[in-house]
């Protein structure tokens, strides 16, 4: 498995090796699916595409499978692929679809300041939290990703309610059947900002929406009050899974 710091090596060597394409693919998804923060994620989708025409033509693909949103600039741009069926990079002339067919699943990271912070206004909405109900609104009511099924939410040192106190699936696509949703906290003994302040006309304990089309639902982190609450929303929920793909012990809820 390749490191980012290994990445970062390669990608500044001034000549570039003639690769196979199956090893020079194998490359671009190990570093696809690295873990990364916000700025690395920024970095590696930027730098990837510029390293030769092999690297791009293959990065375009792998990327449009599994994209991945790390800021809403990457989002602006999305919607734009999305809305005119058009491909990120010109010189791809001869891929046999478009960016927005080959979307299979999207990742997108959430994140507020690790400070202490430990009530903000209502109005303190994090900006990516913005983006994934503005994406999910724009997927729902016009279309454009026909066959995306696996929505990855990350939370960066957030609430574990967000999801509830901003309605954030109120208009969630049909098209996904697979749910994860991440909880990450950077800094050891200091709770995550706690948003106590319910925007105007919305309950802190009632869910406004229903999601019949999700089959399975993993939760990293949390605790069961919130895998319990988003299971109550899933009526054709067929499994509960744990970070790494097991069981979610301790639940109790009752799955279909």
């Amino acid at each position: 498995m390749l490191t980012f710091p290994n990445l970062l090596s390669f990608l500044t060597v001034k000549a570039i090796p003639q690769l196979p394409l199956e090893l020079l693919e194998d490359i671009i998804i190990q570093a696809w699916e690295l873990q990364c923060s916000v700025n690395e994620r920024i970095l590696l989708m930027t730098s990837l595409p510029l390293v030769s025409r092999s690297f791009l033509a293959a990065y375009v693909r792998i990327s449009s499978i599994d994209v991945h949103i790390p800021c809403p600039s990457f989002a602006k741009n999305l919607f734009r692929v999305m809305r005119s069926g058009t491909r990120p990079f010109r010189t791809i002339t001869r891929a046999s679809s478009s960016a927005a067919e080959l979307c299979r699943s999207i990742t997108l990271q959430i994140s507020q300041p690790s400070s202490p912070i430990r009530a903000v206004h209502w109005s303190a909405e994090p900006p990516m939290g913005i983006v994934l109900s503005d994406l999910l609104y724009d997927i729902r009511v016009f279309g454009g990703l026909p066959n995306f099924r696996t929505l990855t939410v990350r939370y960066i040192d957030v609430d574990l309610h967000d999801i509830f106190d901003w309605a954030r699936f109120i208009d969630f696509p049909e098209s996904v059947r697979y749910l994860n949703i991440e909880f990450v906290q950077t800094e050891a003994g200091i709770p995550p900002p706690k948003i106590v302040i319910t925007p105007p006309g919305r309950s802190p304990n009632v869910s406004l929406w229903t999601l019949p089309c999700i089959r399975r639902l993993r939760v990293s982190g949390g605790n069961e009050e919130f895998v319990s609450r988003l299971v109550a929303s899933m009526p054709n929920l067929e499994s509960v899974e744990d970070g790494q793909g097991g069981p979610r012990s301790g639940y109790t809820g009752s799955i279909k």
